[in-house]
Order: structure tokens, then sequence, then C-alpha cells
């Protein structure tokens, strides 16, 4: 039995709207989001996860939000819209992943000299992270909530966090019911199509609070395939680079997460690297985004040359049998005619013998 959305059922085509993804949050005057990481894995087992990635910059207004009962915690509410989720699915905060500085240099592609926590209680209120370039980034933890099409974020923002600077939050969430990609099978290629939509409203749920739809400046779309696919296409306006996956950075990464793959090889994974700015000056609950990749690859192997090989004596054996069948034929009409003709040629020879 194959699962709902994977190959070989028919949610592929009633499910015509499952590519794209929305930001709200009723808090949305408060902060805007500067950057959205959607970060796709495919598996040489064909096992597939998703990461989703959230940087977002605190506005004044945000002082406004009261604090919990605790007295030292400001929560901010942020709901994903992603509609292959469901209700009860697996999806996992990487706050420890993340404010792991070695772990940080390897997300975000930048040296990460120094990591301190916020609060007097160890890393439990969230980290703060010097960058050698990009400056400091505030991760901070928070709690998960699936529910069907959506998943609802729950940021804790401590007290003691008082600087401006961003914050980042990121989880992971394993492929189970519905495939976010198109998987195109024939006899000489196996293709997948990413076709990934981040707020087109056409494609907008009927229960998306559109009035609530966050401010989005940045979106980075990253797909990871194994190396035996070649990318075929991408779109020129968003396409940065293709690189290899750096395999010791990415096993220290997922080493205590599940729905990643450990056991990778160097030089078996490519990193396809992919981001589009918003076309206005400032952020805009708004905007659009399309990313459109397809990577391919040929099938040319051992079941391929026994099934060329298999065609080809098939061929030789009916084109046999239409030759025996056509001489067959041929020589029992020209033997009748033969048989026609004799006693006519014997009747005249007599006649004129006698």
């Amino acid at each position: 039995m194959s699962r709902p959305g994977l190959k070989g059922s028919s949610s592929q085509t009633e499910n015509k709207d499952k590519y794209s993804y929305f930001l709200t949050s009723k808090e949305y005057e408060a902060f805007e989001v500067e950057k959205l990481h959607f970060c796709s894995w495919l598996y040489m087992s064909g096992r597939e996860c998703v990461e989703i990635g959230l940087q977002i910059k605190l506005k004044d207004s945000f002082d406004k939000i009261k604090f919990d009962d605790s007295g030292n915690i400001r929560h901010l509410s942020l709901t994903v819209w992603i509609p292959w989720v469901v209700k009860g699915d697996d999806v996992r905060s990487l706050y420890k992943e993340i404010s792991n500085k070695e772990n940080a240099q390897f997300i975000f592609n930048d040296a990460c000299p120094t990591s301190t926590n916020i609060g007097e209680w160890g890393d439990a209120d969230g980290q703060i992270l010097k960058f050698k370039h990009r400056g400091v980034l505030g991760v901070m933890p928070f709690d998960i909530v699936t529910n069907d099409g959506r998943v609802d974020l729950d940021i804790r923002v401590p007290r003691e966090y008082q600087a401006k600077d961003p914050i980042y939050g990121r989880f992971v969430l394993p492929v189970l019911n519905f495939r976010p990609t198109f998987h195109l099978k024939t006899v000489t290629n196996d293709t997948y199509a990413y076709n990934v939509n981040v707020g087109q409203l056409r494609n907008a749920p009927k229960d998306l609070p559109t009035n609530e739809r966050c401010c989005l400046k940045d979106v980075f779309c990253i797909h990871i395939v194994p190396s035996s696919y070649c990318q075929t296409f991408s779109d020129p306006h968003s396409f940065v680079n293709l690189r290899f996956l750096e395999v010791d950075h990415y096993k220290k990464y997922v080493a205590n997460q599940d729905c990643f793959e450990r056991n990778i090889t160097q030089d078996k994974y490519i990193v396809s690297f992919n981001k589009i700015t918003s076309p206005d000056e400032k952020t805009s609950p708004t905007a659009a985004y399309n990313f459109f990749s397809l990577f391919t690859k040929d099938c040319i192997g051992s079941k391929q040359i026994w099934c060329s090989i298999l065609i080809n004596i098939g061929c030789a054996i009916i084109v046999s049998c239409v030759a025996w069948v056509c001489g067959q034929y041929y020589s029992k009409h020209k033997l009748a005619e033969c048989n026609h003709a004799v006693p006519s040629c014997q009747t005249n020879a007599y006649s004129t013998v006698h």
C-alpha cells in the first residue's frame, strides 16, 4: 500500500495546491520576517524531509506585548502554513542544533567565534551567536503544535534579550503524507520537479487569515539531492550556486535528529541554492515568491539494457514469424497456380502430336 500523496496515489491530482506556503501572525505588526529558509532533503533511499527557518526582526511595537505570568517571557505566535502537513506529524525544533556555534557556521556559511547564553538558566532561554560577517543573531526556543495544513509556533523571547538584533528559529518535519515534489519516472529518465510557492493567494487555503500575513523580505530555497541527479533547469533570476554537501559538518548537525539520514558519504549529495528578494524596497505582506527546479537522472542501467535486448529479440521473432507466414502463403499460392497450369499444357501437347 502506498502512502497518501506519494507515488502510486491519486492525491497528486486531488491536491493541486500542495505547493504554496504562507506566514501569518496575530502580532504581525510587532515584527517582520527578514529571511525565510526552505530547505528540502531528498536521500538516495527515497526518504524526504523539509527544514524551515525564520529570521525575525523585532519592531519597537514588540515591547507592547505583555510578559506571561512568570514576568520574564514574551510570547510571539506565528503560523507557518504548510499544505501537506497533517495533525500529529512529528515536527521537531532544531533549537539545540542551531544554537551550537559549529552547526551555526555550517548552516549560515559564516564563522561563529562566540556564543553566549541569554538568561541565567544555561541555554534554556536562548543563545546569542556572534558571526564574523552577518553580525549578531539570537536563537530562541519555541513550542510547536501541528494541525492540518499548518504549524503553529510559540516563540519565547526572554526579558534579558534587550537587543534589537534579529532572532532565529528553525524546525524540521518528515515528508509522510504528501510529497512536496513531482516525481516523474520513465524508462530512460528519473526526474524530480520542485515547485515552491510562497505567498501566492490564488493557492491560499480557505481558512487563511489574509489580513494577518507577515511582512517578508528574502526567501531562500535550498534543495539537497543525490549527486547522481543533474539540475536540468533552474530559474536564472533565483539560482545562486550549486555545490557538494559538506558531509562532516552535516553529520554533526543531524547527530540527534531521526528525521535526517546520518550514514551518507562524501560527494554523494549536491546543494542547489536559490534566493529571491522582495521587489519592494521594504518588506511586504503581499509579496509572492516562486521557485522551480528540475533534477534529472539518466536510467540507462542493467534493467534498461535487458529491456532493450528483450525488445530486439521480440522484434526479431515477430519479423521472422511474419516472413515465415508470408513465405508459406506465397509458396502455397504459387504451387496452386502451377497445378492449375500443368494439365492445360499436357492437353495442348497431346493435341499437337495427334
